[in-house]
């Protein structure tokens, strides 16, 4: 079941064995990989679990495709005898000049994980015989943690809503390394994706992102404040909102912050292998080497099968430098990465997005529209700018477009806006190539996510925003650094700024998350669900269909919420994402109206019609409501009720006859009618 108790040993204990799963999964492998790499020993251990995750869903992709999936059994026994023999033979390895994580930086991870885990751990937590899922997308969750488990069963997997159409037009590569995980390890899915593997990234996030710092040369406190700009940093819409109604408020919230990185599962793990890939990246620039190659290749084209939106940036900036590099440097090792990357990139892609979808243009669209929002009480500035664009007086419509750009950017990136404020000397701490990485995928990402929606997911191009928002910390970073090196009288009082300027959104998110947790506010599923799922997972066949009743599941519409507490193949589930994510347009409109039929017609001859069609085996239904006719019962028989749900046993073979003769004879009189009333127009 998707749900966890804090006070059950199996739930810690199991979180133990976790571990002992990443460093055979994903350590062990990715280690052999770096084992000449040069790097001090946390950062190699930390893009050792990185890069290993990474092959655990390749050979889960490719051993799925091609139905061998006991060879991961396979690959797993190999890696480690190969582990084992080597490091026998060699208990030295490369892991370059010494470095010691001091407490600072230890208490800046720890600190931010903990912030960043309050959004998303406690979901599927049971307090009170109700669990309760807190504190971020519920919606979003339950498809992530269902697609994780589709994909036990197979890869491609299934949808999660619609057994018999496989998943496209989604990244789910993240889901694969949590199912794979799942199906060789035995660890429950929903904790491994929320509870155990959050953790994981969270402290690896930080420790990859100093690596990277160190790898580009920057001084140990530019890396803490480029800690400290990634766990920590937020909008500024709080303090707009205070300085125009006089009173401070959070009642609007951020597109992004700190805390809220974990809430969106693929999007962190495409993050965490970007910052290893670049990590790998400018490595390899210097000590050049085919199998360094290779791994960096392998780095960046799984991203594309992560979060397509984080593979964009990555992509931009691996094009601008392999450029630069062969038009500056001469060198060809970018661009021979770039080509790898590609050749390994096409595959994932058209597999997994290639009917996503193109964008189309929408102009000054977010700023206008953030402009009106109701806490801000700046109506009257849009209602100026309608008039003038009414009269045609396109000076003054451009000056409030740039006003409301100037507004939102400033709201929506926070204190992170001083990263515009670079200058040559502050960028001097950083290496050029680092720039010219980051600065066309910062601003083409900025660009897309500015002015464009997409086809499939439609205003999901604010995820080029949040890309923006998380790697805009090193330049953040590389500004506050100089100021308070240059000015050490004043470094104190500057920090302190920021740092007020900065936290006030984590702190309050934090504590609304624990809040919300103890006062059970949220979205939550009731006991009497719980025990009825627990009691259909026991007492039926892997493979029977079950269909929801939406008229009184509406949350089931929303996500795939059954589909995950069930763990068996569905219907008609989690309406919404069927049409974000381009299922069969077709079948979804076929099944909607079978679902709909089956759950609320009053047609006899139609409920038997579409039971005899479908191998629908199970309904769930509400104690309340009436299906079909009173005939229905001769074949819909009551198999399970409590208070809060009810499951109906479809039994198609047991339909009267009488009722398809009737169907027959209601065909004919209508054909008979319709000849008749169609004699004189003919």
């Amino acid at each position: 079941m998707p749900t966890f108790s804090l006070t059950d040993p199996i739930f810690w204990l199991q979180f133990l064995y976790y571990f002992f799963v990443v460093f055979i999964a994903y350590y062990i492998p990715g280690s052999l990989l770096l084992r000449r790499v040069c790097i001090p020993r946390i950062f190699k251990i930390s893009l050792s679990v990185t890069l290993g995750m990474v092959l655990f869903a390749y050979q889960g992709y490719l051993f799925g495709v091609l139905h061998i999936r006991f060879l991961t059994y396979f690959y797993l026994f190999v890696c480690f005898i190969i582990w084992a023999i080597v490091r026998r033979k060699s208990q030295k390895t490369e892991i370059g000049a010494p470095f010691t994580m001091n407490w600072k930086l230890w208490a800046i991870i720890l600190i931010g994980s903990f912030m960043q885990l309050s959004t998303i751990w406690f979901t599927g937590v049971v307090l009170k015989d109700t669990a309760y899922y807190c504190c971020g997308n519920a919606n979003d969750n339950f498809f992530y943690g269902s697609l994780s488990r589709k994909i036990i069963d197979s890869i491609p997997p299934e949808h999660p809503g619609m057994t018999g159409a496989l998943l496209e037009n989604y990244h789910y590569w993240s889901n694969i390394v949590v199912g794979e995980t799942s199906r060789i390890s035995g660890l429950p899915v929903f904790q491994l994706q929320f509870q155990y593997s959050t953790v994981l990234i969270a402290i690896m996030m930080g420790i990859l992102l100093f690596g990277l710092v160190w790898q580009l040369g920057g001084s140990g406190n530019l890396g803490l404040w480029t800690l400290f700009f990634f766990y920590f940093g937020s909008d500024a819409i709080y303090w707009i909102i205070t300085v125009l109604q006089s009173a401070p408020s959070f009642s609007m919230s951020s597109l992004e912050d700190g805390p809220g990185f974990l809430a969106n599962y693929p999007r962190a793990m495409a993050v965490m292998v970007g910052v290893a890939a670049m990590m790998m990246l400018f490595y390899v620039r210097k000590k050049p080497a085919v199998l360094t190659v290779i791994v960096t290749s392998l780095l960046f084209a799984s991203i594309a099968g992560m979060k397509i939106y984080v593979a964009f940036f990555m992509y931009v900036g691996l094009l601008s430098i392999a450029l630069f590099d062969a038009m500056r440097h001469r060198s060809k090792i970018a661009a021979l990465i770039g080509l790898v990357t590609v050749a390994l990139v096409l595959p994932v892609y058209m597999q997994t997005n290639a009917g996503a979808g193109g964008l189309y243009y929408l102009g000054f669209w977010r700023a206008q529209n953030f402009i009106v929002q109701p806490w801000l009480n700046l109506l009257r500035l849009e209602q100026a700018r309608i008039i003038y664009e009414g009269d045609h007086k396109w000076m003054q419509v451009l000056f409030f477009n740039i006003l409301f750009t100037a507004i939102y950017i400033v709201a929506i990136y926070g204190t992170k806006v001083i990263a515009l404020f670079n200058t040559k000397n502050t960028l001097k701490q950083f290496p050029l190539g680092f720039h010219v990485f980051m600065f066309p995928a910062l601003f083409t990402s900025f660009l897309l996510g500015f002015f464009y929606n997409q086809d499939t997911g439609e205003s999901n191009t604010f995820n080029f925003l949040i890309s923006v928002f998380i790697f805009s910390s090193f330049y953040a970073a590389l500004v506050i650094q100089y100021v308070t090196d240059r000015h050490r009288y004043l470094s104190v009082t500057i920090a302190f700024i920021v740092i007020f300027l900065t936290v006030p959104r984590p702190l309050y998110r934090t504590y609304q998350n624990f809040s919300d947790v103890i006062s059970k506010r949220g979205f939550s599923i009731s006991k009497g669900i719980l025990d009825g799922a627990v009691a259909m997972r026991s007492a039926t066949h892997s493979n029977d269909v079950f269909l929801v009743n939406p008229r009184y599941f509406k949350f089931d519409t929303e996500g795939p919420v059954f589909s995950m507490l069930l763990d068996r193949p569905m219907f008609y589930s989690g309406e919404q994402f069927l049409y974000w994510f381009k299922a069969p347009p077709q079948e979804v409109a076929r099944r909607k109206e079978a679902a709909s039929i089956i759950t609320s017609s009053l047609n006899i001859i139609e409920v038997a019609a579409m039971v005899k069609q479908y191998p629908i085996r199970y309904i769930i239904d509400s104690p309340v409501s009436l299906i079909g006719s009173t005939t229905s019962a001769s074949f819909l028989d009551m198999y399970y009720a409590n208070d809060d749900i009810r499951v109906l046993r479809v039994r198609a073979d047991a339909i009267p006859a009488s009722v398809f003769e009737d169907m027959v004879e209601s065909t004919q009189a209508g054909v008979a009618r319709f000849n008749v009333l169609a004699a004189p127009y003919r």
